[in-house]
């Protein structure tokens, strides 16, 4: 049996720069910094390793459930598109406000309902970056998460039991940051059965 189950959802750009667009006169190209890495459980004490998380811990020993929400940093360069030189950079934060969760536990499951959303801070109107989850965390260490998520950014569902290996239930490569605009496309339904 698993005394402390860890899930943990994230939300990166794998790109060091990604290209969003180019400027109205033709001239500059606007890019926003990426998280630069791939599919990884070990992001949790640096938000600048992806965008938007969520990290659950439940301790069947003491019967409780902790669940932590972050966002990470925005940067953005704007680029002269005939020499690349840099001429301007910008950050912003954004805020984790639309971002929830509620929970139940018994001595042998955990039920934990999440809710992530997200938007770029240095776009006007920018659509969040979403995900809507239904975790079952069960005492022997099966994890199933049900729900769904944009296809933008690249997306990763792990959990981890009892400081074990972490293990991936549902790694997704982004498609276009258009896949940001409503409604959630990408189905999610996992299960990483006992440890």
């Amino acid at each position: 049996m698993a005394n402390i189950v860890e899930v943990r959802t994230t939300a990166f750009i794998d790109d060091a720069w990604y290209l969003y667009g180019y400027g109205a006169n033709g001239v500059t190209t606007l890019y926003f910094e990426g998280n630069n890495r791939g599919f990884n459980y070990f992001t949790l004490d640096d938000n600048s390793k992806f965008k938007m998380c969520h990290h659950i811990a439940v301790d069947f020993g003491a019967n409780t459930v902790k669940v932590f929400k972050d966002v990470g940093p925005t940067r953005s360069k704007e680029v002269l598109s005939a020499t690349g030189q840099v001429v301007k950079y910008t950050s912003g934060q954004t805020h984790s406000n639309d971002m929830s969760h509620s929970y139940t536990i018994s001595a042998t499951e955990a039920n934990i309902y999440l809710r992530g959303a997200a938007a770029n801070p240095l776009v006007n109107f920018a659509p969040d970056i979403d995900w809507e989850y239904n975790v079952k965390v069960k005492k022997d260490g099966t994890v199933t998460v049900t729900g769904k998520h944009d296809g933008f950014p690249c997306h990763g569902i792990w959990k981890r039991v009892d400081n074990a290996t972490p293990v991936a239930l549902h790694l997704f490569n982004k498609q276009t940051h258009y896949s940001l605009a409503p409604p959630m496309e990408i189905n999610v339904n996992a299960t990483a059965f006992i440890w």
